[in-house]
Order: C-alpha cells, then structure tokens, then sequence
C-alpha cells in the first residue's frame, strides 16, 4: 500500500506543479505555490508517518531461600529446557567465584539487580549465539525430545549490498558498563563474536531504585534505534503453578498454610521486557530501513519466544498432557 500512495502522491504533485508553471504569470501564484506545496508536505507527512515495532516480553525466575540460588529446574522437562543456557552461565558464576575462593554477599532471595543483570545478560547471550554470522539470518530450531537445537539460518536479503553490511563485534566491544554486570565473565559464546550492521553503536544503561531498570541499546544513526528495556515488576513467594507441574505441591489444596516450607522457602519474580525498534520517518521506503525493519521483527520474536514465561508455560501444559495420553512403544 506504502508503494501506490507513494506513486499516487509523486502524481499529484507532478500535476500541481505543472498547474503552477502553466500559470506563473497568474497574480495569485504565490498563494497558490504556498498552499500546494503546503499540501504535499501534509501528504509526506501523513504517508511517512511510520509506527515503530514494539513487543511485550515476561521473563519469570525462580529463586530458593534455603540454597540461596536461582532454580533452574535440572532434570525437569521443559522447565529445565527453558532455563538450560542461564542455568549454564549461573553455574560458570559460582565455579568462577570458587576458583578464586570468593565467596558471592549477594542474597538471590532479596536481590533485584542480581536478577535484572541475569536477564540482561541472558539477553547478551541469545544475541551471540543467533547472530554470530550474519544479522540478517533467521534462527531455524529442530525439537527432539527432550531438546531444542539451533542450526545455521535461512537469509532474509541476498544481496550482495546487505551482505557487505555486517561488522563483527567481541567481548572487548562491549560498553564499559555492561562489564560490570555480574554474570559478564560467565558467558562462554563471546568467543563466536556478534554480527551487526556497519556502524551499529552498542549501549548500556542501568538505573538504580526499586525495578533496577536496565537497557541495552542498538543503533545505527539514519536507520535504527533498537532498544531492550528489562525492569524488575514483582515478587510472590511459593512456586506458583510451577509446584504443581513439578509434583511439590497439591493442585486440588485450595489454601497454602503461610509457614508451608513449599511457600515460604521459594519465591517466582516476574520481569519485564520492553522491547522498541523506532526508524527514520524520512527514510521509510528505503530497502535498507526495509530490511532493517524485517530484521528487528525477527528478533523481538526470538526474544518472545526464547524468554517469555507463558509461551513456555503453554508449553508445559502441552507437554504434561502428552505424557499423560501417551502410548508407550512396544508395550
């Protein structure tokens, strides 16, 4: 639709200012010059006025006070599934602080920051391991039970003008800030390095108060302004329905006592990710903004499908009732 309007539009102001020099000896040219050109600006305005890509993410953990940890649910189907690549770089954290007999202060039942800096880091990780070849690829999974595998990618743009428009970014690119995230040292796939468009500026901010609001930022000026914006929103202890999928605690109870160690020792904490990709309005039908924009589409959806709780407690659901209704082979 982009395209007819455009084309209706270079019509009508083809046609206007044909009508203004076949009548420039008019007194009121410059009346009418005025309100023309008044009227294709409005127009431009109106057609380019282009909405950015925006996508809502919940990220939940789970913590327990008796371990001082995070859970990360070994051994549990699909739940260890989900957490598997955090409950790999929390495991680097505590084998890298016992290495150099140090001992973690932080309290991972009480501290916020330590579960914003896991997202944040979590988030980091996805980048790496997706997009250490090629922005431009979509990630391709291969479910075997038990697992999710990634390989290779299919392109979104063959030309060689997009190919040639890739920059390798290391551990050492990384912004100063994002060092002194406490999970930083943890993550074994900043050896594969992260392709990003030429001239992509990588920034980081993290705030302080209550929801430790923390960004990453990915720009490139005169095409994109990618922003990751993850938040701490609440706390409730117990597992939630998460006990029940896990056989800890009975779905049929209706009450949970206060001082139940299922409630008590345990506490789930939802975050949230705002993710925002905003583009120059002046450069809307640009195929390289175009390709850009199919490329932050792609990624808020990995995000969303890598990191929102309920797309994988969906999945747990289905799971559990597949294993409920299963035929065993050979039996």
């Amino acid at each position: 639709m982009s395209k007819i309007l455009s084309l209706a539009l270079f019509g009508i102001g083809f046609i206007l200012v044909f009508l203004l020099y076949q009548n420039r000896s008019s007194p009121k040219i410059w009346e009418a010059t005025i309100v023309s050109f008044g009227v294709i600006i409005v127009a431009l305005l109106f057609v380019t006025n282009d909405q950015p890509i925006k996508k809502l993410i919940t990220p939940v953990y789970f913590v327990t006070k008796e371990e001082n940890s995070f859970l990360f649910f070994i051994g549990k189907p699909v739940l260890s599934q989900h957490y598997m690549k955090r409950g790999a770089m929390f495991s680097g954290y505590k084998r890298r602080l016992s290495e150099s007999e140090e001992k973690s202060e932080l309290d991972f039942f009480e501290n916020k920051k330590a579960i914003v800096d896991m997202q944040v880091m979590a988030v980091i990780e996805h980048l790496f391991l997706h997009y250490n070849r090629a922005w431009y690829v979509k990630k391709e999974t291969l479910e075997l039970p038990g697992a999710t595998f990634f390989s290779g990618g299919g392109e979104l743009e063959s030309k060689e003008s997009v190919k040639n428009d890739i920059a390798t970014y290391t551990k050492d690119s990384m912004p100063t800030s994002l060092k002194e995230n406490m999970f930083f040292d943890d993550i074994i796939s900043f050896s594969w390095g992260l392709a990003l468009p030429k001239n992509t500026r990588i920034q980081y901010t993290q705030g302080e108060g209550p929801f430790w609001p923390s960004e990453i930022r990915l720009y490139k000026p005169f095409n994109f302004d990618i922003r990751i914006e993850m938040t701490y929103r609440a706390q409730m202890f117990g597992l939630g329905n998460v006990g029940h999928y896990i056989g800890m605690t009975d779905p049929e109870r209706e009450f949970i006592e206060a001082n139940d160690p299922a409630f008590q020792n345990y506490k789930n904490i939802g975050l949230r990710m705002k993710c925002t990709a905003n583009f120059p309005w002046y450069r809307t039908w640009n195929p390289s903004v175009q390709i850009y924009k199919t490329w932050a589409n792609v990624l808020f959806d990995e995000l969303y499908q890598e990191f929102d709780w309920f797309v994988w407690e969906d999945k747990i659901k289905s799971h559990q009732q597949a294993v409920a209704n299963q035929k065993i082979i050979n039996k």
